[in-house]
């Protein structure tokens, strides 16, 4: 049998699959794609193969329903990998991906037509399927961006340990990455400081832990780029609250009520309005540390689930910290060269403590260790 009547073969046993709805097999008969056309470089029948994954990963997206969601995201976002490995120019194909991950982890999209690398791990959340990661991670590591490769490459090692191919990578990525000293300074006292709350501080304020000792000598602020972060930890408190709901004999919408009552209560009294910040400043600070990052993670997945550690994970989009925590350093700096007032920031995250007299020196922001003596459990914070 030639090659073309090989790939000819092929692609029926892909539409049989497909139209029998057997997409387990499907997903089993994709991986001798490799064999019997990508390696034979055959642009019409990669292209007939294309086809046929997104007429079915588009059809498996209109027949949805509550008892196959979880089961139909897993091979659309599968099928959709297996697409954009032969055509990556195929921004329906992407828009869909993203659709598919937003539907399940509710979380606020990005408008850019690039899919966010913490995407790329909320899928695998779904799937499992580490194919395309890999492929990512490779990709990351060619184009020298080893933040974002080694974020990759700590999923690949927590899902696939065996795989011999993460491990040479893994000690490719740490040639790059230079030992850091960090000089483990801690503050933890402040007076006459406009010090910005963190999320986890206004968390613990919102559960009703005090904060009030702070504001005795200085002005408490809470900035955008902080309620940003806080407005996706609310969501996910009160979907929280109502799927508890199903199960306990609660009242639901009063305790959210609540709830938003104390948060609304904090951000009217502290909201300050930060200008524009320099975000990518604080970003080329923290790749100077990719080494002490990635134990302070490791640190907090310390002890989880595989699936809590993905979640872990995916609540940042490479290896420097949070979004949030980011902006609301970057907007204290630039907040710093326009005030008299001394500033800080009032934390008990290691992606801040860790770096006290370092974010002291290079932005003038002082790191003020949040100590509270109640307990420390953040509830439905688990990013931190």
């Amino acid at each position: 049998m030639n090659k073309q009547e090989l790939a000819q073969k092929y692609l029926e046993k892909i539409q049989n699959d497909i139209d029998e709805k057997i997409y387990d097999l499907l997903l089993q008969h994709l991986h001798e794609s490799k064999e019997k056309i990508d390696k034979f470089k055959d642009k019409e029948n990669s292209a007939k193969l294309v086809k046929l994954l997104s007429d079915a990963a588009f059809n498996l997206k209109n027949n949805i329903n509550n008892y196959n969601r979880l089961q139909n995201y897993r091979y659309i976002i599968i099928l959709c990998n297996h697409i954009l490995k032969r055509d990556t120019l195929r921004q329906d194909i992407k828009d869909l991906k993203k659709e598919i991950i937003e539907e399940y982890t509710h979380s606020e999209q990005d408008e850019d037509d690039k899919i966010p690398l913490n995407y790329q791990i909320n899928e695998i959340r779904i799937t499992y399927d580490c194919d395309y990661l890999k492929y990512l991670a490779d990709k990351l590591f060619s184009s020298k961006l080893y933040e974002k490769a080694l974020y990759c490459v700590m999923c690949l090692r927590l899902l696939e340990p065996d795989d011999e191919s993460v491990d040479r990578l893994y000690a490719e990525i740490k040639k790059t990455i230079p030992k850091s000293n960090l000089s483990n300074e801690k503050y933890t006292t402040a007076s006459g400081y406009i010090l910005a709350l963190d999320s986890n501080t206004v968390i613990e304020a919102i559960q009703g832990k005090g904060i009030s000792y702070l504001e005795k000598d200085n002005q408490l602020i809470i900035t955008p780029g902080t309620i940003t972060e806080l407005k996706e930890h609310m969501d996910f408190q009160i979907a929280n609250i109502r799927r508890k709901a199903r199960f306990d004999n609660i009242d639901a919408e009063a305790k959210i009520a609540k709830l938003m009552e104390k948060y609304n209560e904090l951000i009217k009294k502290y909201f300050y309005k930060t200008p524009a910040a320099d975000i990518a400043l604080v970003e080329q600070f923290y790749k100077k540390y990719l080494d002490i990052l990635e134990q302070i993670l490791m640190e907090k997945m310390q002890g989880l689930k595989i699936s809590k550690k993905l979640r872990k994970l995916a609540q940042r989009d490479s290896m420097l910290p949070e979004r949030g925590d980011i902006q609301l350093l970057a907007e204290m700096h630039t907040l710093s060269k326009m005030t008299d007032k001394p500033v800080g920031i009032v934390s008990n995250d290691k992606d801040f403590t860790m770096f006290s007299k370092e974010i002291f020196d290079e932005f003038g922001v002082k790191i003020i260790l949040y100590s509270s003596k109640t307990s420390t459990n953040m509830g439905f914070m688990e990013g931190k």
